[in-house]
């Protein structure tokens, strides 16, 4: 995995994914030590013949153990066909830990997704997380 640029480390942002028809696509790690809340933001644009939502799926995990891994959200939206739609998630966390999040796409056509990820301390404002992007994200 790359280190994302350091003026990163507050929000990750990533624009225009493609996510190919029936893929599931690893976006970014996240690792925290001062967490209280995690929040994504999901912006779709879908093709005009789109009929199934984008899922979001962020699993939760501690330390390098990826094996041990559980569903810390998991969200379907609402396909918009020919149009965009924008979601926020905002859900607790643990403390310290990880969170990788992952887009599926289970419609028969591409999607074009933006996303936004941050993590909110428990003294309040927004921690400076370490942000992972697998190699290869486009």
């Amino acid at each position: 995995m790359a280190a994302v640029p350091e003026y990163y480390n507050r929000i990750y942002y990533k624009e225009n994914i493609t996510v190919s028809a029936g893929e599931e696509v690893e976006v970014v790690t996240v690792k925290f030590s001062q967490a209280e809340k995690i929040t994504v933001i999901i912006r779709t644009t879908y093709d005009t013949s789109a009929s199934v939502g984008m899922n979001l799926r962020g699993t939760y995990f501690i330390g390098t153990d990826y094996v041990n891994t559980d569903d810390l959200f998991n969200f379907t939206q609402t396909v918009v066909a020919g149009g965009t739609r924008q979601d926020t998630i905002r859900t607790d966390v643990p403390p310290t830990g990880n969170v990788t999040i992952y887009l599926k796409n289970n419609d028969d056509v591409d999607a074009t997704v933006s996303i936004w990820v941050f993590v909110e301390k428990k003294s309040g404002g927004i921690e400076d997380a370490v942000f992972e992007e697998p190699s290869g994200i486009t």
